[in-house]
């Protein structure tokens, strides 16, 4: 059971639908996008899935963006989400606030946070909570996501080629 993690999309289509060719070849159960998205059809691309994301500091149309659709499990955040899956605690941001992401990661409360805005692909572990950039979509060398197995609590970073 993997999560495919992806951020910083920017609106661009060929990478965003090279990242759900690359999540295909897994057995995906849902995908978080870290916000930046740039454009509302980018998450069409990751329809086929159960879909979370978080809006980005370029993302500045909120009511373009945000709608839940429970029958396809779409499910939108501002710029700060919190939900449980698979026994897992998850909060997801974009990365631009700092202070908030530090204080989610020193609160002990989440098993994994997935944030992105750096372009960069990195994890790190503090305690029980594994923190997660998946890098980016976009504006990125190389472009990345990355694969969190819940039952290992492991992370993969995975280049697009």
């Amino acid at each position: 059971m993997y999560w495919g993690i992806v951020s910083d999309s920017h609106g661009n289509h060929p990478s965003t639908e090279r990242a759900a060719d690359v999540l295909s070849q897994y057995e995906i159960d849902f995908v978080l996008h870290c916000g930046d998205i740039g454009t509302p059809s980018v998450l069409d691309v990751f329809r086929k899935w159960k879909l979370h994301y978080v809006l980005g500091n370029i993302d500045i149309d909120p009511e373009s963006f945000h709608y839940s659709d429970a029958e396809s499990h779409v499910i939108g955040y501002e710029d700060f989400g919190v939900f449980e899956y698979a026994g897992r605690s998850v909060a997801m941001m974009h990365g631009n606030n700092k202070k908030r992401l530090m204080a989610a990661e020193q609160s002990g409360k989440y098993d994994l946070i997935c944030y992105g805005h750096t372009h960069r692909a990195e994890w790190h572990q503090t305690g029980k909570t594994l923190v997660v950039n998946p890098g980016a979509l976009f504006r990125a060398k190389p472009r990345t996501l990355a694969l969190y197995h819940a039952g290992k609590h492991r992370v993969d970073i995975v280049p697009l080629m």
